[in-house]
């Protein structure tokens, strides 16, 4: 009997599985909050296109004549 319970302290089978239940649920968790509604990466990306969008809108408005396609050196 005491063989036994010492076979089962000392077996890991069970304990790998788990940590890899652990580590799934882990990165689930940081990719819901990274790519979620109000994600780090969903804010930043929707503030680089309000920006690129606000730079078209303005084209040619503080410079009438101007194009905005031209490079000005």
């Amino acid at each position: 009997m005491e063989l036994k319970f010492r076979s089962f302290l000392s077996n890991e089978n069970g304990a790998t599985a788990i940590e890899y239940g652990v580590l799934a649920a882990l990165i689930a968790t940081a990719m819901s909050f990274i790519f979620g509604d109000s994600g780090i990466f969903i804010n930043a990306l929707n503030d680089k296109f309000d920006e690129t969008h606000q730079i078209i809108r303005s084209c040619g408005t503080d410079k009438p004549g101007v194009s905005c396609f031209t490079v000005e050196k």
